[in-house]
């Protein structure tokens, strides 16, 4: 193929928008796996280590991360990847921070929150 990897889950990272009156938005989650011979991995992202702050009493979204399972075995790599070898079978997730929340938790409308988690956010 022209592209030797399949994406394997691309979606939305459930819970990673933080807490607050309204909630932060969430992340990006996809994972890929290699499909062919060799490559190499570089990765320049934001927000691993310190998450995004919430305002106005919100709370924090979470951190992003990014992970190479290899053998069965899952490396954190953190958030920024130069030139990282990687190989046939390599499975690469890739997952931004959430947002900050905004206003106080207690200050969400309850149906709102309850809705959220229905959807699975």
């Amino acid at each position: 193929s022209l592209y030797p990897l399949t994406v394997t889950e691309y979606g939305l990272a459930p819970g990673s928008g933080g807490e607050g009156r309204r909630r932060g938005g969430l992340g990006l989650r996809r994972e890929f796996r290699l499909d062919a011979g060799e490559g190499t991995l570089s990765t320049n992202y934001d927000r691993f280590r310190v998450p995004p702050y919430g305002l106005a009493d919100g709370g924090a979204g979470a951190p992003g991360r990014s992970v190479l399972t290899r053998g069965g075995e899952a490396i954190e790599l953190g958030s920024k990847v130069s030139n990282l070898p990687v190989r046939r079978g390599d499975r690469i997730l890739l997952q931004t921070s959430g947002g900050g929340g905004h206003g106080a938790p207690e200050d969400r409308d309850p149906r709102d929150a309850a809705r959220d988690r229905r959807l699975g956010y």
